[in-house]
């Protein structure tokens, strides 16, 4: 196993540790967030033993893609009350995309990577951590915002689609043409993994503060 896949796996490991021993402690977004680690984390593990044994793995992107992105929307659903038919409507839209993927992909599941569903994805993601981080500079509160959860996730989720989404948007053609930047835009989504996984662990470790409570 490459040390990077290591590394990322032990980071996963202590966030989900940590984020089950505080589990009490947890705000509902936040319980959410460790729904989210658990299926990135089941997803990297399950590309792994695919991709060794048979040499594709990109069956796994078509399946968690969706699923993925409709767990993190329901992360921000308990903060942003005033958006929650947005978010409803976002997270049924998402899932509908990802079947429709499937079929439209249906004889390339392992050859292709699902860059269209994967834009759009970023996409969404994209719209409604704005959304989250407006309303929270927005709202009257005397507490920093390193004590909302969301604000680590936030910010980290920014950095990694910042960091990948050119190199996951473009991964089908880079892969067969461009084989050595594929490789540079491997190693850029492993350093925005960490950055990631480790503000997982950062936010289970936060206070726990929500925007709806009164004062934040």
């Amino acid at each position: 196993m490459p040390i990077s896949y290591a590394i990322s796996y032990i980071i996963m490991a202590s966030a989900i540790t940590v984020g089950a021993i505080r589990f009490n402690h947890l705000s509902n977004s936040s319980r959410w967030l460790l729904l989210l680690l658990i299926l990135i984390f089941t997803r990297e593990l399950l590309a792994y033993w695919v991709g060794h044994i048979y040499k594709s793995n990109l069956i796994i992107y078509h399946l968690f893609t969706p699923v993925q992105c409709a767990v993190f929307l329901m992360v921000y659903y308990v903060d942003l009350k005033s958006y929650r038919r947005l978010l409803h409507f976002l997270v049924l839209a998402v899932l509908v995309s990802g079947l429709i993927s499937l079929f439209i992909y249906r004889n390339q599941l392992t050859s292709s990577f699902p860059s269209m569903l994967q834009n759009g994805v970023d996409i969404v993601s994209v719209a409604v951590v704005l959304l989250y981080l407006h309303k929270l500079i927005i709202e009257p509160t005397i507490h920093p915002f390193g004590q909302y959860p969301l604000f680590w996730i936030s910010v980290g989720w920014l950095f990694l689609i910042m960091l990948t989404s050119v190199g996951l948007s473009t991964f089908n053609y880079i892969s067969n043409h461009i084989p050595a930047y594929a490789m540079l835009f491997e190693q850029i989504r492993v350093v925005a993994d960490y950055q990631l996984y480790i503000l997982f662990l950062v936010a289970f470790l936060s206070k726990q503060r929500i925007i709806s409570q009164p004062n934040g």
